[in-house]
């Protein structure tokens, strides 16, 4: 993929689905592979499950700040030191809160939507390898539901990290918020999208030593 004139880039996003699509093909193609694909995916619920327990804990502060005048009152407070909104904010502190709120719940759901997909995975791995020929359909649908969990994955991660910015907004203010979406942003393009050319070049250089 480009993304600058002259360089070339690989995206995380369409490099995993493609991966855990051949991955899924490979797991299921040995019948030795199976307990492998059932420890991996095994792995990948107990990450994701101690991701949306923090979620958890979070949703359950942000519940008690919503319902707690005192702290809401504060909230207010910090935006009236607000130089882009003068005192006068955009949103009250209920909104902001319920905002912050909403998307770490849905980061939760997605999340839990991701173990969900990976329970029955644990099964499907272990059974296809056993029946290949006779379960096609089984097959096909073992390799999408392996690249839905990596993109339930990603987006749940991605939903996470915008709470960052939220945060900000909650505690600074409007320019908190521009100013912490800008890095994040430029963050999450470094962090998804690599250079091809320095590792293509280190291949080429190692080849040819």
């Amino acid at each position: 993929t480009k993304y600058l004139p002259g360089s070339e880039s690989i995206n995380l996003w369409t490099a995993a689905l493609k991966s855990r699509g051949l991955w899924a093909h490979v797991m299921m193609s040995s019948g030795n592979e199976g307990l492998t694909a059932v420890h991996t995916i095994r792995n990948m619920i107990i990450s994701v499950s101690l991701l949306a327990a923090a979620e958890a804990a979070l949703i359950a502060e942000l519940i008690n700040l919503l319902t707690d005048p005192v702290r809401l009152a504060r909230i207010e407070e910090f935006a009236e030191s607000d130089p882009i909104s003068n005192g006068d904010s955009f949103m009250s502190a209920s909104t902001k809160v319920a905002l912050a709120l909403g998307d770490v719940f849905l980061s939760f759901l997605i999340f839990a939507q991701c173990v969900r997909i990976g329970v029955h995975l644990g099964f499907m791995f272990r059974v296809v390898p056993e029946h290949l020929n006779t379960s096609i359909p089984l097959r096909d649908a073992t390799i999408v539901l392996t690249q839905r969990v990596s993109l339930y994955f990603a987006l749940g991660l991605r939903f996470l990290y915008a709470f960052v910015p939220l945060a900000f907004y909650m505690t600074l203010g409007s320019i908190a918020l521009v100013i912490s979406t800008v890095i994040l942003l430029f963050a999450l393009l470094l962090l998804d999208v690599i250079p091809a050319g320095p590792s293509r070049a280190l291949l080429r250089q190692t080849e040819q030593d």
